[in-house]
């Protein structure tokens, strides 16, 4: 973890490998509430959570069920949704020439390496059904 120092106006950019740019600027330091204010631009596909909104989401994702669903022609994805049908309707969203499509609810001791994965492609209000690709 890099440690930075920071006055007001200071500004740190994150560069990706893609070329793309994260900026963070220290708006304000309140010194009576020993609280930053920061400004942060990103591209649009980045997510920003404060710890405590991730915490919550992984929270709520823990108590929702989550589906690994696939078909012949496409890939594996986890989705996050109230039933299996939901689930399954979700991916035939995104994938509308699948066939074969097969789910199965997964279990909630085989989610912790993958939970802040979902977590990150959730809205705060953790609005279901959502998904991401499987990662492997």
């Amino acid at each position: 973890m890099l440690l930075l120092t920071a006055n007001n106006g200071d500004q740190t950019t994150i560069s990706l490998p893609t070329g793309e740019t994260i900026s963070i600027v220290l708006i304000e330091k309140r010194e009576c509430s020993r609280q930053a204010v920061f400004g942060i631009q990103a591209p649009d596909h980045c997510r920003i959570l404060r710890g405590a909104v991730r915490d919550r989401i992984a929270s709520q994702l823990e108590r929702t069920p989550v589906f690994s669903v696939q078909s012949a022609l496409h890939q594996r994805w986890l989705i996050a949704a109230h039933t299996v049908e939901e689930a399954i309707s979700f991916y035939q969203g995104n994938f509308p020439d699948s066939i074969d499509v097969q789910a199965v609810q997964v279990a909630m001791h085989r989610r912790p390496h993958w939970l802040d994965q979902l977590a990150a492609h959730s809205d705060e209000r953790v609005q279901l059904p959502f998904g991401i690709r499987q990662p492997e």
